[in-house]
């Protein structure tokens, strides 16, 4: 997902080394852009899916497009054709194709829903599209209206979007000590599993620990991420630390144990050579009563959206797009 005005980028070099990122992107991940045709259509299919960094009552926010939903079909926020991005006129021909959007998604004043921990909590209004960010991609501001902002937890995370066909509501469950030192234990295991040296294993820290009903049985799954800022390391002139980063979906057990529904472990590295995975939020986005998980996938200097659904017994990527960077 590219930022909105091509051409307000300060280096037009920049912008299309920025393309090339994200068409390597698209394709590797196996998700294909629509056709000239459907760019030409009267009306953009489905809707657009928006994550929203919350980190307070007040004030204004942003939304950020994650990914476009069209018959339980997730594809690019931007219905873009390869050929857009091909041409000396690419930039002039994809401003275009970024001012639709804008024109369509962010006319003044619009309210969507909002979703916090997966269920409606209140409303967002569009206010002014943000085009000021070099490194965002098309971004707008918002005006945040809650239901019930008294029993709401602002953790920095929230997800916008019109028309939901959510109706069954999402159990979001309290920590206890016990649960926390348990999931933490288990995540040291898992660690040393793949080869993590054992002096490492108490500089683990937990990064997001989190209990919500995603399988619709009325009992918790753990959504949990875990980082341990390792060794230094020699890279020329500067000493950086290796960056160990885990992130799991749990299911208690009957002897007190957890079983895996999902689990990435990326390769270590220092900042700038790996990335780590960031919950974003829990949505059921077909109401069939299993929610999708929302990831945000950190890079060094970018980021883009990964989205689980359950197939099975398991959540599994189907889907990774979006983003921004320099």
């Amino acid at each position: 997902m590219l930022k909105h005005g091509v051409s307000r980028h300060r280096n037009g070099l920049t912008t299309i080394m920025k393309l090339s990122r994200y068409i390597f992107l698209v394709i590797f991940a196996g998700i294909s852009f629509p056709t000239s045709q459907t760019f030409a259509q009267k009306k953009w299919p489905g809707v657009v899916l928006y994550f929203i960094d919350i980190n307070g009552i007040t004030g204004n926010f942003i939304i950020d497009p994650v990914v476009r939903i069209t018959k339980d079909k997730f594809s690019y926020p931007v219905p873009t054709p390869p050929e857009a991005f091909e041409g000396s006129d690419a930039e002039s021909r994809l401003e275009g194709y970024f001012n639709r959007f804008c024109k369509e998604e962010y006319k003044q004043d619009r309210k969507l829903e909002l979703f916090i921990d997966g269920n409606k909590s209140g409303s967002v209004k569009i206010t002014t599209v943000d085009s000021l960010h070099s490194c965002s991609p098309v971004v707008s501001e918002v005006h945040i209206s809650y239901l019930d902002s008294a029993n709401l937890h602002f953790t920095g995370h929230g997800l916008v979007l019109a028309s939901p066909k959510q109706k069954k509501t999402i159990l979001n469950f309290p920590f206890d000590s016990i649960t926390e030192n348990s999931l933490y234990a288990y995540a040291q295991s898992v660690f040393l599993s793949h080869g993590v040296n054992k002096g490492l294993i108490e500089k683990v820290e937990a990064k997001d620990v989190r209990a919500v009903d995603i399988d619709g049985d009325g009992k918790p799954e753990y959504l949990v991420s875990y980082m341990i800022i390792g060794e230094e390391v020699k890279r020329g002139d500067y000493e950086p630390n290796m960056q160990y980063s885990l992130t799991m979906i749990l299911k208690p057990t009957p002897n007190g144990g957890f079983k895996q529904l999902f689990l990435h472990y990326p390769d270590p590295g220092i900042p700038d050579e790996s990335h780590y995975y960031r919950f974003g939020d829990v949505i059921d986005l077909d109401n069939d009563g299993n929610c999708e998980v929302i990831i945000q996938k950190r890079n060094y200097s970018s980021w883009d959206y990964i989205l689980l659904k359950k197939k099975g017994d398991v959540w599994i990527e189907v889907y990774e797009g979006a983003g921004g960077g320099c």
